[in-house]
């Protein structure tokens, strides 16, 4: 009899262990385990991104690509295209970056979209620009097209990519090389 009491008592800290709920067991170990601190993601040797905009919801009039340092311009009713030198420094990048990781672009379908319930009204903004942007860092690559016609109601997820690309847009129209460029002949109809 002793010798069964000695086991119970032996096994019984097992046995309770092995009955406590999964959010027992992460509320354990979140109390127990020391505080860590994340150090912030920097960006790979050969990150670069390629920004594409159709203001009108077709074919690309600009094109940004920081892996080759160029813009390229086709603006409405032209057809011929004309290229600049456009290399943003590694610090530009690093900003770049960090808003692409803040917003955890590699988490974007490839086809972003606002989803809207049929019986709900909506803002929609036409002609639409559509944006088409790659972003390459380390071993990762990927594309996110987005038409946003769709002003109202919005998601979180769509005001951070609009940031993003509004933050680009941004810097492009602030850099001097861009007066180079010819003019528009038409606009969106």
């Amino acid at each position: 009899m002793n010798y069964c009491i000695k086991l119970l008592l032996i096994l019984m800290p097992l046995l309770l262990a092995a009955c406590t709920t999964a959010d027992e067991q992460a509320a354990q170990a979140t109390r127990s385990s020391p505080v860590s601190t994340i150090q912030p993601r920097t960006p790979a040797p050969n990150f670069a991104f390629i920004y594409r905009y159709h203001p009108c919801g077709i074919d690309d009039t600009e094109i940004w690509d920081t892996a080759k340092g160029r813009f390229t311009a086709l603006p409405l009713g032209s057809t011929t295209a004309t290229t600049i030198p456009l290399v943003p420094t590694a610090d530009q990048l690093a900003q770049f970056y960090k808003q692409i990781e803040t917003i955890n672009f590699f988490d974007y379908p490839s086809e972003f979209r606002i989803s809207v319930a049929d019986d709900q009204s909506q803002t929609i903004s036409v002609p639409a620009p559509t944006y088409t942007l790659t972003v390459i860092n380390g071993g990762r690559s990927h594309t996110v097209k987005w038409l946003d016609e769709i002003r109202e109601p919005t998601t979180a997820e769509a005001e951070q990519l609009r940031g993003l690309l509004n933050t680009i847009t941004a810097y492009l129209q602030a850099r001097p090389e861009m007066k180079q460029l010819p003019a528009p002949q038409a606009g969106c109809a």
